[in-house]
């Protein structure tokens, strides 16, 4: 065989290489820049360069050795998932072949098999973590304990439902719009057996954590790194969930009577009680992003801290959305110092941690806002209207606010501590294709 022959081949390898690692990084909630940092690296350490156009849909690599070019152009993509666990078993793989160069046919054998990767929990025990950080979430924003209850059981029903028709391969805008109708109906009932203050939010609490809060940060930090079409694609699959949320709320709202203003106050709980019950609410997303146990701790710690420091400068008289910029930022910066001990992504911490602030209730106000005034048309009040575009206002503003916040501390690389670890699994995991175990 001619080198020529040899270097194209070998070309044609580093493609299938890049292309594997930008699909796994990705699909499973990446960052962009992480996605483009983790292609170079590996690109060093074997000697090639590698180009890569990124879309939602689908990814073109172009690699190049020695003079020698292939062009890989990638299957279409699966809707976006979080899973933090496969994201740094995807970096681990990095860091051998920035070790061991020669470890490369190897490591693509275990990026193959990291596809059919088991996730660390149960779907029990998602589905009632999940249900915990609703109820969690209800309290938050005023709810009292029978709320806590009604939106625990709505928001269990509600994620069992999501997760069975995830695997029945339904659209992935049906099944959030029939896992927000289905927990809407459950809290529309346990309303009609006894009406208590703020039931609204028994429709609402529950369908928060069906909102895909991480797309919407990596959709605002694409477009404040100039990434404008991936900007583009994440912001508008964020739009197209959350008004299917909001479609499966309305229906809930007209089936049970029970109805979501477009405008409501916001309660600031004691500073205990709030850090208390944004721990709760965060370890749902440590499940529901299959973050490692060994580090869920972190995230517990990034997320109350932030949420805390924003009802805390709340409670001194800062506006909402200043409040979740400064808190954005403190949690995007202990979530540095943590992924700096663990060797370990600093999202593993930050997202779990933000997505407590997310705005998803001013979304869904917004979108029941808006159907209402279709549905009235011209007999719309002017009151209406405006609380209306003020929801979307608050959403926005809050959006940016969270992805702001975050984009300074984690835009700063951080070097791993000498005597850092990867604790995320426990001994006996593989990051190998085999079976991920948590226990």
């Amino acid at each position: 065989m001619s080198a020529s022959a040899a270097n194209a081949i070998r070309a044609a390898e580093a493609g299938e290489l890049s292309l594997m690692i930008a699909a796994l990084l990705l699909v499973n909630g990446a960052e962009t820049r992480q996605i483009y940092k983790s292609l170079t690296d590996a690109g060093s350490a074997l000697g090639y360069e590698v180009n890569i156009i990124i879309t939602l849909e689908t990814l073109i690599v172009h690699t190049e050795v020695d003079g020698v070019a292939a062009i890989r152009i990638g299957h279409h993509l699966p809707a976006p998932i979080v899973n933090m666990t496969l994201i740094d078993c995807v970096n681990q793989a990095i860091e051998t072949i920035k070790n061991d160069p020669s470890e490369w046919r190897s490591v693509i054998c275990r990026l193959e098999k990291l596809q059919n990767i088991k996730a660390l929990y149960s779907a029990n025990v998602i589905a009632v973590g999940i249900g915990m950080s609703a109820a969690s979430l209800s309290h938050i924003f005023g709810g009292d304990w029978y709320i806590f209850s009604i939106v625990f059981i709505a928001a269990t029903v509600g994620t069992l439902v999501r997760q069975r028709f995830v695997q029945l391969g339904l659209n992935g805008l049906v099944v959030p719009f029939l896992a927000a109708l289905s927990s809407g109906i459950v809290g529309g009932i346990g309303i009609h057996i006894h009406h208590s203050y703020n039931d609204y939010l028994s429709l609402v609490a529950p369908a928060m954590l069906l909102v895909p809060g991480v797309p919407l940060i990596n959709g605002i930090r694409d477009a404040l790194g100039n990434n404008i079409h991936l900007a583009e694609s994440r912001l508008t699959f964020f739009t197209c969930v959350t008004g299917s949320i909001a479609l499966g709320l309305f229906v809930a709202t007209w089936i049970t009577g029970v109805r979501i203003p477009v405008v409501g106050s916001m309660t600031l709980l004691p500073l205990l009680e709030d850090a208390l019950f944004t721990a709760i609410t965060t370890v749902g997303f440590v499940f529901l992003f299959n973050v490692g146990y060994r580090v869920a701790w972190g995230c517990i710690i990034c997320g109350l801290c932030g949420h805390t420091l924003r009802n805390a400068l709340m409670h001194v008289g800062l506006d909402m959305v200043c409040a979740t910029l400064v808190a954005s930022s403190v949690s995007g910066t202990m979530a540095q110092l943590f992924a700096r001990q663990y060797a370990t992504p600093a999202s593993t911490f930050a997202f779990p941690a933000v997505l407590a602030m997310v705005p998803g209730v001013f979304a869904f106000r917004f979108v029941i806002g808006f159907l209402q005034i279709t549905h009235l048309q011209g007999h719309a009040s002017a009151e209406l209207q405006a609380e209306t575009l003020a929801a979307l206002g608050t959403t926005a503003l809050l959006a940016l606010a969270i992805s702001v916040g975050l984009a300074i501390p984690l835009f700063f690389s951080v070097k791993p501590h000498p005597h850092g670890f990867r604790p995320i699994f426990s001994p006996q995991a593989k990051c190998h294709g085999r079976s991920v175990d948590a226990a």
